[in-house]
């Protein structure tokens, strides 16, 4: 088994912070999710603030193709 492939069991995820940031359009957090019937999706996050100053996750989620391999 490849070591750098974390295995992600159907119905869950992980994402973790992005250490392979290049710029500030990059994403904040990337990983994997897994749907119960196995089809696997890339997560991108990036921080956000609302007009009131509190913080929050904004989310993107696609097909599974090349990504940053996400450091636990």
């Amino acid at each position: 088994m490849d070591a750098n492939k974390e295995i992600i069991n159907p119905g869950t995820g992980i994402l973790a912070r992005n250490i392979y940031k290049q710029n500030e359009r990059s994403p904040d957090y990337v990983g994997q999710i897994v749907t119960l019937d196995g089809a696997k999706f890339e997560v991108s996050g990036w921080v956000q603030k609302t007009n009131a100053g509190s913080q929050y996750l904004s989310l993107s989620v696609k097909e599974e193709g090349p990504l940053y391999p996400p450091k636990l």
